[in-house]
């Protein structure tokens, strides 16, 4: 008999946290408009459309970090034939929901790396024709990653 297994994000930080990145990200973009003059000081600034785009940014940043979907746990529970996904946003805090075997498909690949940048990992969960989340190697941690990837697989094999 199979008992339910679960798995945590490794990486995953306090709700705090997030909120004080948050902050910084608007405080750096309303500095760096006050900075401007120090920095250029033979070009004209403050003037209403550079305000206006920094808090067009802001807005935007604020938006992206309330209402992501950050992922917590998993649980394949193959007695009941379900998984429960536990996620979290800054503004609702933590969410619980459960999905059905059946109704769940997911599809892994690799972001493209940049110039800089390595290639990404990831999964994306979906839950019929809606995606659930997408879950990425070195956002949630190796060891989590690789054993969602290995349920999920062993998940579309039994079906």
């Amino acid at each position: 008999m199979h008992s339910p297994r679960h798995f945590e994000n490794e990486n995953l930080k306090e709700r705090s946290t997030y909120i004080f990145r948050l902050l910084i990200g608007i405080a750096a973009l309303i500095g760096s408009q006050f900075l401007l003059p120090i920095l250029r000081p033979n070009r004209f600034s403050g003037s209403m459309g550079e305000w206006v785009i920094t808090f067009v940014l802001i807005l935007l940043l604020t938006i992206d970090l309330l209402f992501d979907k950050m992922f917590v746990s998993i649980t394949f529970d193959p007695i009941v034939k379900r998984i429960t996904l536990r996620t979290m946003t800054l503004l609702n805090g933590t969410e619980v929901k459960d999905y059905n075997y059946p109704d769940i498909t997911f599809k892994c690949g690799k972001d493209p790396g940049g110039t800089s940048k390595q290639a990404k990992e990831f999964v994306e969960i979906y839950s019929r024709r809606n995606r659930l989340i997408k879950l990425e190697k070195a956002c949630i941690g190796d060891y989590s990653f690789d054993n969602i990837l290995a349920e999920l697989k062993q998940l579309v094999s039994v079906s």
